[in-house]
């Protein structure tokens, strides 16, 4: 039986999440480093959403409804800065897939973030990063079975989801860093100090 209650909080939490995105978007400051506010909510969300696992599983397709499986992902895939925490959404989430409660979409770009976090290649390249030339690529393992995962889940290529991903940033004014070796430095630190890299 659906839980409104639970879906309507997992939807305010993801909102109150986007609503921050927008506004840094606004101040011309979303490109610019992981900021501290983002951080601090980020944590804060990824903790509630523990707690909500705890109480009542993973928030799945049959009990929050697909808006409200999309926001327990989006929290989920925001819990950078807690290792384990995010570690322990994505043997959930991978749960609810073999449930059907969870898209496997969705379990791909977790298990993505995890390896993006720790520095390694990619299943799915569901996640881009810029290059030393100001390029956006997408770090895989192999780019040939990365496509044929992605066919799977029912994803477009690597090719055309790089295109689409450069003309969002466009949009939104988004461009590569100023200095690329500060901030891979800055990218590397961040790493560390959370747990993702060995010090």
């Amino acid at each position: 039986m659906p839980n409104e209650a639970l879906k309507a909080l997992l939807i305010n939490l993801k909102d109150k999440d986007f609503e921050l995105r927008e506004e840094l978007l606004e101040q011309g400051a979303l490109y610019s480093g992981y900021d501290e506010r983002m951080e601090a909510l980020h944590i804060e969300k990824a903790e509630k959403l523990n707690v909500i696992i705890k109480e009542h599983g993973w928030p799945g397709k049959s009990q929050v409804g697909k808006d409200g499986a999309y926001a327990a992902f989006v929290l989920a895939q925001h819990a950078i800065s807690k290792p384990a925490l995010q570690k322990y959404f994505f043997e959930q989430i991978s749960k609810a897939v073999k449930n059907e409660e969870a898209s496997p979409r969705h379990a791909a770009c977790l298990e993505d973030r995890i390896l993006f976090n720790q520095a390694k290649p990619l299943k799915f390249g569901m996640l881009f990063d810029w290059d030393e030339n100001g390029m956006f690529f997408t770090n895989v393992d192999d780019i040939t079975l990365a496509n044929e995962r992605r066919k799977k889940i029912g994803l477009d290529t690597i090719e055309e989801a790089t295109i689409n991903f450069c003309k969002e940033v466009e949009k939104e004014s988004g461009g590569p860093p100023p200095d690329y070796h500060e901030h891979k430095r800055m990218e590397n630190e961040w790493a560390k100090r959370v747990g993702w890299l060995e010090q």
